[in-house]
């Protein structure tokens, strides 16, 4: 089925499925970039000169690499994390990046990528079953009750638990409200 002239054909059984909510949309930053959030590393970057390391330091040593283009060679960006939070505190890292990415969830209403995701990936009692790798809450947005699942209570799929809702992989934020 195309739904525009030009458009992708999208095959019967995938919509057929989708409908009887037996697809999972999985969704990481690239959704939430024109919401204002960075990807990951514009938010490692933001950390970093927030506590600007000396340049002899680890912290630096790992993450140069990263800004000279050089990633082949660049240890990971959550090794970097890593060395931040053995420097200057989990909590004080955790809050840093809580901050940054609060800022653009004062949106009231959802950004149009998140409502994209959001409307196809509906069964059809209008259940959402969106799985991120985001901490941004932006599906949320405008959407109260949505069932939410964080680490380390997800849904366990070999027991037959259903995965409707929003499920955050690797952890969600805690409400923006909680930042003003």
């Amino acid at each position: 089925m195309r739904f525009f002239k030009n458009s992708p054909s999208i095959p019967d059984i995938l919509l057929d499925r989708r409908d009887a909510g037996r697809v999972v949309f999985l969704c990481g930053a690239g959704v939430s970039f024109n919401s204002g959030m960075p990807d990951f590393f514009g938010l490692t970057q933001h950390v970093v000169e927030t506590f600007d390391p000396p340049s002899s330091s680890l912290i630096m040593d790992g993450f140069s690499p990263w800004l000279e283009g050089r990633k082949s060679s660049a240890i990971s960006l959550d090794q970097v994390f890593n060395l931040l939070q053995q420097e200057y505190g989990r909590d004080e890292v955790n809050r840093l990046v809580a901050e940054r990415l609060a800022e653009p969830m004062m949106l009231t209403e959802p950004s149009k990528e998140h409502g994209i995701v959001r409307r196809i990936s509906s069964d059809m009692h209008g259940n959402v079953q969106i799985v991120t790798t985001n901490f941004d809450t932006l599906f949320e947005t405008g959407h109260q009750g949505v069932i939410k699942h964080v680490p380390p209570a997800l849904p366990n799929l070999s027991l037959g638990m259903p995965i409707t809702g929003i499920s955050y992989l690797h952890g969600r934020l805690p409400d923006a409200s909680n930042y003003q």
